[in-house]
């Protein structure tokens, strides 16, 4: 198993990303919880948030004394040429992948 940059993601103040099957692979109850004990290692608390297209979750650290951040949709933006990983692997179709799918969609397996 591979160490998360915890130090990274949480001392870094912003908004992160993780897809889910890709960047990491417990269940999201899991991952939150190493989130929240990695934050509280570091005299942090971090607000959670599940996303559903794509599937994942956002999180922020951030200092006790400060209000709870509010999570919006994740900066970075989901499309085939940045995340191929995330669509069908057929030629011209555009369908997003669910965690189960591997390469192709429902349509082309």
């Amino acid at each position: 198993m591979r160490r998360l940059p915890f130090d990274e993601w949480l001392l870094s103040g912003r908004q992160i990303f993780l897809a889910e099957g890709i960047d990491y692979q417990e269940l999201d109850e899991k991952i939150k919880a190493k989130l929240h004990q990695a934050g509280k290692r570091r005299g942090l608390k971090v607000a959670t948030r599940t996303v559903w297209d794509p599937p994942g979750l956002v999180f922020q650290a951030y200092l006790p004394t400060q209000p709870r951040p509010v999570l919006g949709e994740p900066s970075q933006r989901v499309n085939k040429k940045s995340h191929p990983h995330l669509f069908c692997r057929a030629i011209e179709c555009d369908h997003k992948l669910r965690p189960i799918d591997m390469e192709f969609c429902v349509d082309h397996k």
